[in-house]
């Protein structure tokens, strides 16, 4: 949707997914603090992207593809601890 130049449509999914991590980011930073220290600053940088009012679309995408590419590895650390 970003790269469609929809990035206002994406801001409420971001912000929900903002709370499951502020849930789930315990976890991975006990079990994954390399994740964590990915994924933190990245979470953080994206929301900061979003609140401004134009924010820079490769910017943006970029951020998103990588929380994207590592929430993928954070799950799946996650399930095989359990």
């Amino acid at each position: 949707m970003v790269k469609a130049g929809n990035d206002k449509q994406v801001k409420t999914p971001f912000f929900t997914a903002r709370k499951t991590w502020f849930t789930f980011g315990g976890t991975i930073k006990r079990i994954s603090p390399d994740l964590y220290e990915i994924m933190k600053p990245g979470f953080n940088q994206a929301n900061t992207l979003f609140n401004q009012s134009n924010p820079q679309k490769q910017a943006l995408i970029d951020q998103l593809e990588t929380l994207s590419h590592v929430d993928t590895k954070a799950v799946k650390v996650s399930d095989d601890k359990e």
